[in-house]
């Protein structure tokens, strides 16, 4: 069957990342179709002119982007533009908003665009036969670590993103190395960090033996570095509800970073992790050297962790949480087709919002 017609024949429409290929003009189109849409956020881009994180901008909530604090050159004030487009699209549409994370939702509730839509928080889930707790011994033994040693795993697509906090993690992980205490246990090779993704090579200029895998994609190889890592580093400056904090989870590895975005939500301190205020690497410093200092500590919250995700975070719990909002959404009427047009816009076809006036006024 042809995509279009099924989207034309679908009795709701559940958005998710739609980035780089659905423009503004294909939403126009589908919000013409009048039928109820569910947009789930996994991060900030779709309240935005733009940017996938907002570095603290507040732009988003007055309607603004006029001037990015992100960009360094924007001739065509592009991300008003593109917020504006927005705002006219989906002022009537038949929308609810979904987030992963509280924190996002709470975002939307306040921008601009979606404070008069319905929003509703629904967290992802874990492959659980997948994502599991295992013998840490064991599972060190197999990955060529010291088996009685203790790991801080740290995982990234590409730890060079600013907003992932590599920078801040470096630095107090120096500051580690030169506690008395760990300082001892680095020179007995008991304390190692652990990697996995594109690295950075600063990581290589650490006092403390690294253990780097890359880029994987075996599920299974990954579960078992979070089995045997003992904590997980996640020094996120910006994030929703990281993927990779509900495997460490699920695989009984507790969470060390900073207290933003949708971290806050899993991690309570000294039960399932241990949060800081964000970009402190001295206190992240101290809270790495807290709980590496109490292993049997460390043992406890695994078992918290495990069962926390265990009992709430199932691919099932969130079938059955969606399957229930799309329920009680599709009982609203759907709206007949309105067919918006635009006095003031016309929408490219390449990037899908008005520009074409805006360049031929300014090569003139």
């Amino acid at each position: 069957m042809d995509k279009i017609q099924q989207l034309v024949d679908a009795d709701i429409v559940n958005l998710h990342w739609v980035e780089k290929f659905f423009s503004l003009e294909a939403l126009k189109w589908l919000v013409n179709k009048g039928k109820p849409i569910v947009w789930t956020m996994h991060d900030t881009r779709p309240m935005t002119g733009g940017c996938h994180y907002t570095s603290g901008c507040e732009s988003f909530i007055d309607n603004a982007c006029h001037q990015c604090t992100q960009l360094i050159y924007d001739r065509y004030h592009l991300p008003g533009k593109v917020l504006q487009a927005k705002l006219e699209l989906l002022k009537d549409a038949n929308l609810t908003i979904v987030s992963p994370s509280k924190w996002l939702a709470e975002e939307a509730r306040k921008s601009a665009l979606f404070r008069n839509h319905r929003v509703e928080t629904i967290p992802n889930s874990v492959e659980l036969h997948l994502f599991k707790p295992a013998n840490k011994q064991l599972s060190k033994r197999e990955l060529g670590m010291n088996p009685d040693g203790l790991a801080i795993m740290f995982g990234a697509q590409n730890s060079g993103e600013r907003r992932k906090g590599f920078k801040e993690l470096l630095e107090a992980v120096q500051l580690l190395s030169k506690d008395p205490r760990m300082a001892v246990l680095i020179a007995e090779d008991k304390l190692s960090i652990v990697t996995i993704g594109q690295s950075e090579p600063a990581i290589h200029d650490l006092p403390i033996r690294v253990h780097e895998f890359g880029s994987i994609d075996d599920d299974t190889l990954i579960a078992k570095i979070y089995s045997a890592s003992d904590l997980f580093a996640l020094p996120s400056l910006e994030d929703n509800l990281p993927n990779t904090m509900l495997e460490a989870m699920a695989c009984g590895t507790p969470v060390v970073g900073f207290s933003v975005g949708g971290i806050p939500d899993l991690v309570e301190n000294w039960k399932t992790g241990l949060l800081v205020n964000s970009m402190d690497h001295v206190a992240l410093s101290l809270a790495l050297s807290q709980l590496l200092s109490q292993r049997s500590h460390i043992d406890c919250m695994s078992i918290t962790c495990s069962d926390l995700i265990r009992n709430n975070f199932s691919q099932k719990m969130q079938a059955n949480r969606y399957i229930e909002l799309f329920s009680d959404v599709v009982k609203t009427k759907t709206q007949t087709s309105k067919h918006l047009t635009y006095s003031n816009h016309q929408f490219d076809d390449i990037i899908g919002y008005s520009v074409q006036s805006d360049m031929k006024h300014s090569s003139k």
